[in-house]
């Protein structure tokens, strides 16, 4: 696997940008954002989308609306509540394994994440 790009999403609508040299580093930047790999689950959320997030979030994890918007502007809905930080890939070529995020879809995710933060107050990230 070469390098993956991901956005890290938190409950406040921030994004943080990452870039990783191998899936190992992939892995390793999930565990510290999201956490251990059996509490994380991978929704693939389209084919050349992914996010993991926390299945057993404390309950009194926030809310990530962002995660929510995306979800449901793939599904129509979404089918869980999701809180906490959530991490975005690519989807990869099976849409099992990790796959960097394309620019295209990076910038679609960062557009419905600044459409969420307006239409909720969250404080977000600024658009490039």
């Amino acid at each position: 696997m070469s390098s993956v790009r991901y956005l890290v999403v938190d409950p406040d609508g921030t994004i943080t940008y990452g870039l990783t040299a191998t899936g190992g580093e992939f892995a390793k930047a999930i565990q510290e954002n999201v956490g251990d790999v059996n509490v994380v689950e991978r929704v693939p959320v389209d084919v050349d989308l992914a996010m993991y997030h926390c299945r057993q979030a404390a309950p009194s994890a926030l809310v990530n609306l962002v995660a929510a918007v995306v979800v449901t502007a793939h599904w129509g809905r979404a089918p869980e509540r999701y809180t906490g930080t959530v991490v975005f890939s690519g989807g990869g070529p099976t849409g099992q394994e990790s796959a960097s995020l394309g620019e295209e879809t990076e910038e679609y995710v960062r557009g419905l994440a600044a459409f969420a933060c307006r239409r909720s107050g969250l404080p977000g990230t600024r658009p490039k």
